[in-house]
């Protein structure tokens, strides 16, 4: 039991002095560590994600790198974050991020433009050193095994926490000016939002400019805010009046499913994986708009029955 509240306990900081400590950390002898460290990016491999319609470039680790970076990544996940943050924390999802954005007057956005990519080796070894508190030399290594090509790579399962505490500064200044106006901010990644009365969206101009001050860009299509009157959408999720399932997503799994069901008339072959995605869609739905979601599952199976 003990064993186990220590696991549980948040940590303020890592405080890894030395080499063995990290080792153990990691789960990786010595040698394996210098075999890591010999030539660190071979042990990634690029790969390729599409959201929402655009493509993302991923770094992803190959074993053994793979296994001590999840490693680290639990240990780092028991780090004390503060309660604005939600990206890449375990417990913590999009939905409740857009909780916090229920029925509010106006919604400000804001996103930073090629986010990992903007956050290189030095930035990263600055958190480990100054802000975790490793030694330098533990410092110099933990920076060197989360990067790819010297910046902080998507793929790899500690860089949402590395980057979350990479924009731990700029997401305090955020906090204090949305906290001065009367307005409540959160951060998922590299996704800002401010909501509250309607004259948040006067602070366009000023969190942009904090933005570049902290060292980052601050992607000129995606700072605007929207009033009630309008369809307010966070992290995904329709917040106007409660959590829901942004419109155009309903229609779009309905027109999957039709589109599906005419592949099959035709003597087409639905794929397995087309299915699976359709599934995992209907049941994020269904936990933002159990009637949508009760509504499209029935269209599924009907579906289904026709694939068997």
């Amino acid at each position: 039991m003990e064993k186990q509240n220590r696991r549980g306990r948040k940590l303020e900081t890592l405080s890894i002095r030395d080499i063995a400590h990290l080792c153990c950390h990691l789960g990786l002898s010595k040698t394996q560590l210098e075999r890591l460290l010999a030539s660190t990016d071979s042990n990634y491999r690029e790969g390729e994600i599409t959201v929402d319609g655009k493509k993302r470039k991923l770094a992803i680790p190959r074993e053994p790198l793979m296994t001590a970076l999840r490693n680290l990544n639990r240990l780092m996940q028991r780090l004390r974050f503060p309660p604005y943050m939600y990206g890449g924390l375990s417990g913590h999802s999009n939905i409740d991020n857009a909780r916090a954005h229920t029925s509010t007057w106006a919604v400000l956005r804001a996103d930073i433009k090629d986010f990992f990519p903007s956050i290189d080796r030095a930035r990263v070894r600055r958190v480990f050193e100054e802000r975790l508190r490793c030694s330098a030399s533990v410092a110099d290594i933990l920076a060197q095994l989360c990067t790819y090509q010297d910046k902080l790579p998507q793929g790899a399962p500690p860089s949402t926490v590395i980057a979350n505490l990479a924009i731990e500064h700029l997401s305090f200044r955020l906090y204090r000016l949305a906290t001065k106006h009367g307005a409540t901010y959160t951060q998922f990644v590299d996704d800002i939002t401010i909501s509250g009365p309607g004259h948040v969206e006067s602070l366009e101009p000023l969190v942009a400019k904090i933005i570049e001050e902290e060292g980052f860009r601050c992607h000129p299509d995606k700072l605007y805010t929207r009033r009630h009157t309008q369809e307010q959408l966070v992290t995904g999720v329709r917040v106007n009046s409660g959590c829901d399932v942004p419109s155009d997503k309903i229609e779009e799994v309905r027109a999957q499913i039709k589109r599906c069901g005419e592949e099959i008339a035709q003597g087409k072959a639905v794929s397995e994986k087309v299915l699976r995605t359709l599934d995992g869609k209907i049941a994020y739905i269904t936990r933002l708009n159990r009637g949508s979601g009760k509504f499209l599952r029935r269209r599924f199976r009907v579906l289904q029955d026709q694939v068997v």
